[in-house]
């Protein structure tokens, strides 16, 4: 199963209440933004922008006409406990990026915890405002209902396209050429915290994931880091109340769960080293000129870290504006054959990039980027990143029918029961709430 429902109610509800405060201190939030920028003018509400994490007034400064940001993390959304961690994780990598690339990131004017924020209402960042289109609206089949998730226009413009990979392959170079020691999150020059991924605050905020089940630091070697995923994997897998649907789903989940740990010896990369990347990557967080298609600036930054180099190296996931094609079918089949001819595309634009900024000193991406794919390297990747889709990508991309440990049965019966019992428990309360 995925979420659970009766937690997102809750989460909701905090959400709710967070907004209406939020919107309830406009004209203090405007004000703040003022004077903590030293604005000898007035300043003037000028939008209001919210995203899956945040939320934010777009403030501007009558007497020059500029205009800025504020941006608040949605609790609920967000881990309560986290929202700090998670602020001053994305202002630490904006700088740096700002400072060692060239990739447009906002400027960060002003920031800080939620006992200096307007009205207390949380940790907050002040950055500069850059206008501009979020690339999958442009890129996006016009004829999808605007509900539904967008997906990659099939009569987009090849020569815009070709001009989109084109500036992403060079941003991922960038970011695969600026190495680090260790896994995790970087403070002014280095990695100095644990990191923080996206999927860490998922499983937490919408599975009841116990934070305990998390890391608490970095990591030196990435088995250690995979090893720490497949344990919070696992321990999601028992405290998830409906996270399966009856007793052969339980062993079907175990098994794949068992199943993806003992893979890590075979696709983790333990000489490739550690290197930033962007865990919330998609074109939704790309804004670019809806004329030219010429990237204006890259967004919502919160959840990058220094990461085992394999990440670095597999094509985007998001080629089709969609999540990549999972299972067998001719559905599935006909994605992947769309999939693989956007990701040929894709690496030749890599390749334009590793010639135009040569570097023998890494070795080439396009190589690594194609090695993924070929050796499954990328799904391995991509079910440590999507725990909720780990099950369906271990069975259907990486080992096929999944089989349990025989030599634990007396366990796995006990966790089925428990399962089977949890989701019992489940059904009860939900029914009492609806």
């Amino acid at each position: 199963m995925g979420y659970d429902e009766i937690l997102d109610r809750k989460n909701v509800d905090e959400k709710r209440e967070f907004v209406q405060r939020f919107v309830s201190a406009r004209d203090n939030i405007v004000q703040f933004v003022a004077s903590r920028l030293g604005w000898s003018h007035d300043a003037k509400f000028a939008g209001i922008k919210k995203g899956s994490f945040n939320v934010s007034f777009v403030v501007r400064n009558v007497g020059d006409g500029s205009k800025v940001l504020i941006r608040f993390p949605f609790p609920g959304q967000v881990y309560t406990p986290w929202l700090e961690e998670k602020v001053t994780n994305e202002v630490m990598v904006l700088g740096y990026i700002h400072t060692h690339t060239t990739i447009p990131v906002p400027r960060v004017l002003a920031w800080g915890p939620a006992d200096v924020s307007p009205s207390q209402l949380g940790p907050f960042i002040i950055m500069e405002f850059i206008e501009g289109t979020p690339l999958d609206t442009l890129m996006g089949d016009p004829t999808v209902p605007e509900k539904d998730p967008p997906v990659l226009d099939p009569a987009i413009d090849e020569r815009k396209l070709t001009f989109v990979y084109d500036q992403i392959a060079s941003l991922m170079l960038q970011l695969s050429r600026l190495p680090f020691s260790r896994i995790g999150a970087i403070g002014e020059t280095a990695v100095s915290r644990r990191p923080l991924t996206y999927d860490m605050n998922e499983l937490v905020t919408i599975t009841g994931t116990p934070a305990s089940a998390f890391p608490d630091g970095p990591f030196d070697k990435a088995s250690d880091y995979f090893n720490a995923v497949a344990h919070y994997h696992r321990v999601r897998l028992s405290t998830q109340r409906n996270a399966v649907y009856d007793a052969k789903d339980a062993r079907r989940h175990l098994a794949a769960c068992q199943g993806l740990a003992k893979l890590i010896p075979q696709y983790c990369d333990q000489e490739e080293g550690y290197f930033l990347y962007i865990d919330d990557f998609h074109p939704t967080n790309i804004l670019a000129d809806p004329d030219t298609w010429q990237i204006t600036a890259v967004v919502d930054l919160e959840f990058i870290n220094a990461m085992p180099a394999q990440y670095a190296y597999d094509v985007p996931p998001w080629l089709l504006l969609r999540e990549p094609p999972v299972g067998r079918s001719p559905e599935m089949n006909e994605l992947e054959t769309l999939f693989t001819r956007r990701m040929e595309q894709f690496l030749a634009a890599v390749q334009r990039a590793e010639t135009a900024s040569p570097d023998s000193q890494y070795p080439s991406l396009s190589a690594k980027m194609r090695e993924s794919w070929d050796t499954k390297r990328f799904w391995f990747n991509l079910a440590m990143r999507n725990p909720l889709d780990a099950s369906a990508i271990y069975e259907y991309n990486l080992r096929g029918p999944v089989v349990l440990d025989q030599n634990e049965s007396p366990e796995i019966e006990l966790f089925v029961a428990k399962k089977l019992k949890q989701l019992e428990e489940y059904k009860r309360e939900e029914a009492q709430i609806s």
